[in-house]
């Protein structure tokens, strides 16, 4: 709850009220109203104008991801727009909310390509260079609902990006062997390369020195250096104002 964006996110998008479950008074009154017992750890909320739940009550949410996808999944409910940074910080959770969120590697030959290639899509979620068999592979994660494997195939190979593809289920599989690519499983034998080589775009550029999510660096990267302007789509109003870019 104290990461700058998530506070910032319910400060600008939400009405912040904070309960204690321990004191007495107008806080016991509201723990009475809501059902909450006063021994209960941290409990996220998020009501309408009239005090009815927007989405279903859930404890025991801790992580930075999961926080976030709560948070969009109140704002999407109450039709409200979301702020894209918001929906970067949820990463994978977002996808899980409504649909799934699927694996893969691609070797290509320079995962730097594979990156700033696939980050820009609309549905990635996460992008890492690294290195299997040898070869030099991006290993992504995207939101299935809204970026079918067909599609990201299509794509890859458009890119120059799918020299081998390695997938994590057999429908999947599949899927790439009908267009003829060659396909293995993806193991644990995937290991990243230096840090360095991470999101190399963003290197160098007033980006690097934010605290960027794994779903945020994936985005801004592809911009970073060709379209700095778009990269700020995907920063929060704090953020933009760190990075000193007009």
């Amino acid at each position: 709850m104290s990461h700058p964006q998530i506070v910032e996110a319910i400060k600008t998008e939400f009405v912040p009220v904070l309960v204690y479950n321990n004191r007495p008074g107008e806080d016991a009154a509201l723990l009475q109203r809501f059902g909450e017992a006063a021994w209960n750890s941290q409990v996220l909320r998020f009501l309408d104008a009239s005090g009815k739940d927007l989405i279903p009550r859930r404890d025991g949410v801790w992580t930075l991801d999961a926080i976030a996808a709560r948070l969009t999944q109140a704002l999407e409910t109450a039709h409200r727009e979301v702020p894209p940074y918001l929906r970067a910080l949820a990463g994978a959770d977002a996808a899980g909310e409504v649909g799934e969120a699927g694996t893969a590697a691609f070797a290509m030959d320079c995962f730097w390509t594979g990156e700033v290639r696939f980050g820009g899509i609309p549905g990635m979620l996460s992008t890492e260079a690294g290195v299997l068999e040898g070869r030099e592979v991006t290993l992504i994660t995207f939101d299935r609902a809204a970026l079918p494997f067909e599609q990201l195939v299509r794509q890859a190979v458009s890119f120059d990006c799918a020299n081998k593809v390695y997938t994590t289920n057999p429908a999947d599989a599949a899927t790439v062997a009908e267009t003829r690519l060659t396909v293995a499983p993806l193991t644990e034998a995937h290991r990243p390369p230096t840090r360095s080589d991470q999101k190399r775009q963003i290197a160098d550029t007033p980006f690097a020195s934010l605290s960027l999510s794994p779903t945020q660096a994936t985005k801004v990267n592809p911009f970073a250096r060709a379209g700095p302007t778009q990269a700020l789509n995907w920063l929060s109003p704090g953020q933009r104002a760190e990075s000193k870019i007009p």
